[in-house]
């Protein structure tokens, strides 16, 4: 989307959405880009509830900040 900061070194990108729930109700539909030169693919099975783990363990970086927007 236009509205995206500019970040990486690649023009392609990964979209991951995921619901998130409180109570076992749908409180958050959360939407995150990745740098598509950090990964060819995005293996659905290879995400846990821990997405800042899978970064760490399958693409080797650590999350230093967050910036979060509701709308």
């Amino acid at each position: 989307p236009m509205d995206l900061p500019v970040f990486g070194s690649s023009k392609k990108a990964h979209r991951i959405r995921r619901l998130r729930s409180l109570s076992g109700k749908p409180a958050a539909l959360e939407e995150i880009w990745l740098d598509g030169s950090r990964a060819e693919t995005v293996a659905i099975e290879e995400l846990s509830d821990s997405l800042y783990l899978y970064y760490r363990k399958a693409l080797g970086f650590w999350i230093l900040r967050a910036e979060d927007r509701v709308g």
